[in-house]
This record gives structure tokens, sequence and C-alpha cells, in this order.
């Protein structure tokens, strides 16, 4: 497998090679035809599996089709049942090892990477902190209000201070919970609030 595939890509490599060893072990179909079930096949379980791979395979498939749309409806048809026996195979393995996070748990994770970087400021040791890496902007963290905090890269244009970028934080430090509030990137001139942002007596 190449390394550098992104996630799906991998995932969806991975079933087709797995789909070439079910359907195709003992075969006298040609290669075009053993390529477009096996993509076919990834195609259809990875959906399955709320991956969207139309991206890699749709051009896969028609390539080896040849844009034959016939050739191409008769191959799928002869696919479905071993899609079905695959995903009757997959389904309570992906049950067993899939997590389902919430988004309290997400906060709660959040705050546990914040907390790694930034525990002098929770404890209330010191209100800002400095992060200097060489060729790279520096991470300035801060308090900002009781339960609030700034975590920023920022630089300076025509002598104003600019935000590359700037997220301000909500810490529940009782649930151990990190809410983002807002983003800001001054280059792009974007700035964002969050959905249902918090005021401070709501922590």
């Amino acid at each position: 497998m190449n390394k550098d595939l992104e996630d799906i890509h991998t995932a969806k490599t991975l079933i087709h090679e797995y789909a070439q060893s079910i359907l195709h072990k003992q075969t006298d179909k040609d290669r075009s035809q053993r390529e477009i079930e096996a993509e076919s096949l990834a195609f259809v379980i990875c959906d399955h599996f709320g991956l969207d791979t139309s991206e890699y395979s749709f051009g896969y498939i028609a390539n080896y089709a040849n844009n034959d749309s016939k050739e191409l409806k008769e191959i799928l048809n002869n696919i479905q049942s071993a899609a079905h026996e695959m995903i009757e195979q997959l389904e309570p393995i992906y049950k067993e090892k899939s997590i389902m996070l919430t988004k309290e748990d997400i906060e709660h994770e959040n705050y546990k990477l914040f907390e790694n970087i930034a525990r002098p400021i929770l404890t209330g040791d010191a209100i800002y902190m400095k992060y200097s890496t060489p060729h790279f902007m520096d991470l300035n963290i801060e308090m900002f209000d009781e339960n609030r905090y700034v975590m920023a890269h920022n630089y300076v244009l025509n002598g104003d201070l600019m935000a590359d970028l700037d997220v301000e934080l909500i810490v529940d430090k009782d649930k151990e919970l990190l809410l983002p509030q807002t983003y800001q990137q001054d280059n792009l001139q974007f700035y964002e609030v969050a959905d249902t942002p918090l005021k401070q007596n709501d922590v």
C-alpha cells in the first residue's frame, strides 16, 4: 500500500484487493472484468459503511470498461451477491470496532489536548504562554477572561497585528470540556462564530 494515500483511498484499496482474492482465485475472466468487479465491489461496500469513494472508483471503472455502459451494467449485476455476502461478514466487526463520538466526547478530548499544552494557564500559574519553533510562527496562548482563552498565531503586516489563525475558547474545568467560540484568519478575511456560542455565565 502507498503510505501517502488518503485514509478513504486506503480503505477502498484494501477492500479492492480483498475482493480480488475472494472473486478471482480461479477465473477465466479477462483483466478488465476482474478490475471492474473488484473496484465496483469496493465502491458498494465502502458506500454501505458511509465512505464515498466515487472520486476514485468511477474513473477507475470507466477506464477499464472503455465507457461501455452495457458491459458495466452486466458486471455490476454480477457483483451484487458478492457485495451482500461481504457486507454480512463485515457488519458485526464494524459495529464492534466503531466508536461513535458525541459532541461532548470531542469537547472532552479537546480539553485534554489543551490541558497538555496550557496547564500553567488552567491552574492559574500563568496568564500567557508562547511556544516557539524555528521556521514557524509562534503559538500564543492567553487567558482572556476567567474561563475564556485565546490561541493564536500572529504576524505584523503594515504595522497591524494580524491573526493567522486566532481561536477563542471557553473551558469548563468542572466537566473538563473545551468549547470553541470564534475562529478568525485575517489574511483570508475570515471570521466565524460557533453555532451556539456560550456566554461567560453559562460556565
